[in-house]
């Protein structure tokens, strides 16, 4: 019988931090999507300015926009795993929580999620420079260049804090919106004696 209410919990916390997940993951794309429109707005306003009368859109412009998007994108997924695993296994989200300690879960979640996006941040810099070492059996064994290590990692770490930063008020106001929808779901207080059933 234990194991059973301690699974439906398991459930229903997993439950909620796959709601705060897809909350922060969605907020997160619209700011990405805003934030490309205005990167765009930009372009178009300096392409048809009458000082720049000479300059054209190029590829690149288009392209580095889509990269910035797909960047952006990308960051979005560790974040969101983050957030699911910190919120499901670390400090769940339970009606019982006053609204401080949801805020300081929240925060907690917003670290972990942190955490993870500069853990993929950090194996992915170490792929592009080993990819840029050239073939396994070239005319030389490749040997990656070291010495651009240390920056790409140091542009990692400026990366994920500034992200962190930006996504800790997300994540956070995902969290209330669960704590909220989880106390407005639970059953009422039960007599002494009884057992709670957790949906």
């Amino acid at each position: 019988m234990a194991r059973s209410i301690s699974n439906t919990a398991t459930r229903a916390t997993a439950r909620s931090a796959g709601v705060a997940a897809l909350l922060v993951a969605g907020l997160m794309l619209v700011q990405t999507i805003i934030h490309s429109a205005i990167e765009a707005f930009g372009l178009l306003a300096y392409a048809a300015s009458p000082l720049t009368a000479g300059y054209r859109l190029r590829a690149d412009d288009v392209a580095s926009l889509a990269s910035t998007a797909t960047g952006a994108g990308l960051s979005i997924v560790p974040l969101a795993l983050g957030v699911f695993l910190a919120f499901w296994l670390v400090v769940p989200i339970t009606a019982e929580l006053s609204v401080t300690r949801v805020v300081l879960h929240s925060i907690a979640a917003a670290g972990i999620a942190a955490a993870v996006a500069l853990a993929v941040g950090v194996i992915s810099a170490v792929g592009r420079i080993l990819a840029s070492a050239g073939p396994l059996f070239g005319n030389a064994f490749p040997r990656p260049d070291g010495s651009i290590l240390g920056p790409s990692l140091f542009e990692v770490v400026q990366s994920v804090l500034f992200t962190c930063v930006a996504v800790t008020p997300v994540v956070v106001l995902a969290g209330l919106v669960v704590w909220l929808w989880i106390a407005r779901t639970a059953p009422a207080s039960t007599a002494p004696g009884e057992v709670t059933r957790i949906p």
